[in-house]
């Protein structure tokens, strides 16, 4: 993406929004995704997480996380 993130990249992020189907979480640059397998316990807006990036779209400005390494 346009601040070089790639697939496969681990980054530590920030839960910004918590829905019933997983979090959104924001990384550096701005970009935020889903995170669809929220690690175990309580997961709260705010908590920092680390993910994994798995699909990018650079056009829609869209990513999909996940928590596995």
């Amino acid at each position: 993406m346009a601040c070089g993130h790639r697939a496969g990249g681990v980054l530590a992020g920030t839960v910004s929004k918590v829905v019933p189907f997983g979090v959104f979480v924001r990384v550096a640059g701005g970009v935020e995704g889903l995170l669809r397998d929220v690690p175990d316990g309580d997961v709260r807006a705010g908590d920092t997480v680390t993910v994994v990036i798995g699909e990018i779209d650079v056009e829609r400005r869209w990513v999909a996380f996940s928590g596995r390494a």
